[in-house]
C-alpha cells in the first residue's frame, strides 16, 4: 500500500496542475488582464479598424491569432467594448493558457510534465503578467511542440497540431531565435532515430516542422537585427 501513495499523491498533483492553469486564466480573462500596458492601445486599434491590428511582421502569426476572437465578433456585429474587451483578453490570456494545457496532457504520465510545470512557472508566471506580450503565445506553443514530440507517437491528430504549431511560431516573436534551433535539434533527433520505423505522417510532420523552426529562426534573427 505504501508505495501506491505517493503515486497517487502525485497524480492529484497533476490535476491541481492543470486546474490551476485554467483557473489563473479564467481569473485574468474576468480581470480585463488585455488592458494592462500596451493592451489599451491594441485594443483602440481592433477598435479603429475593425480588424487586426498588425506593425510588426516578425510577429504577425502571433497576433493575429490572439486577436481573432474579438476581431470575429466584430466582424460578427458585435459593438458593445466590454463584450469586445472579454473576447481580447480571452484571445491573449486563453488560448496560450489552452496550449501549455495540452501540453502538459500530452506528457500526462511522463516526467517531463513536470519539466514542463517548471518551464511554465518560469516564463508564465514571471514575464506572463503583461498579457499582451507576443512571446506568451511562443512559448506555450514551443511547449506544445516539444511535448508533441517527444510523445512515444505521433498519430495524424497530434503530426498536424504540430505542423500548425510550427508554423504559428515562424512569425510569432524573437524568443524563436533560440527556441527555434532547441526545436530543430528534438525534431532532426527523432528523425534520425525512428527514421525506419516511424510511419510517413510522423516523418512528413517532423520534416515539416524541422523546416519551420528553421525558418521561424531566420525571421527571429532578422528581426532582432533590423
Amino acid at each position: 500500500m505504501q508505495p501506491q501513495l505517493p503515486i497517487a499523491c502525485e497524480r492529484h498533483a497533476r490535476w491541481v496542475v492543470v486546474l490551476t492553469v485554467g483557473a489563473l486564466a479564467a481569473l485574468s480573462v474576468l480581470a480585463a488582464k488585455a488592458m494592462l500596458a500596451d493592451g489599451s492601445y491594441a485594443m483602440l486599434g481592433i477598435l479603429q479598424r475593425g480588424g487586426y491590428l498588425d506593425f510588426d511582421r516578425a510577429r504577425a502569426f502571433a497576433m493575429q491569432i490572439v486577436q481573432t476572437p474579438a476581431v470575429l465578433a466584430i466582424k460578427a456585429g458585435e459593438r458593445d467594448v466590454i463584450t469586445l474587451i472579454y473576447l481580447f483578453s480571452l484571445g491573449l490570456v486563453g488560448i496560450p493558457a489552452l496550449l501549455w494545457i495540452a501540453a502538459l496532457m500530452m506528457q500526462w504520465r511522463s516526467n517531463l510534465f513536470w519539466m514542463l510545470v517548471a518551464a511554465f512557472c518560469a516564463t508564465h508566471l514571471t514575464s506572463g503578467f503583461c498579457s499582451i506580450g507576443e512571446y506568451n503565445l511562443a512559448y506555450a506553443l514551443t511547449a506544445l511542440c516539444f511535448a508533441i514530440m517527444l510523445r512515444p507517437a505521433l498519430g495524424p491528430v497530434n503530426a498536424i497540431s504540430l505542423v500548425l504549431a510550427a508554423f504559428a511560431l515562424v512569425r510569432a516573436y524573437e524568443s524563436t531565435a533560440y527556441l527555434g534551433p532547441l526545436l530543430a535539434v528534438i525534431a532532426a533527433d527523432r528523425l534520425r532515430r525512428g527514421f525506419r520505423s516511424m510511419h510517413r505522417v510522423e516523418i512528413a510532420a517532423l520534416a515539416t516542422g524541422l523546416v519551420l523552426f528553421a525558418a521561424g529562426t531566420a525571421v527571429a534573427i532578422w528581426s532582432i537585427l533590423h
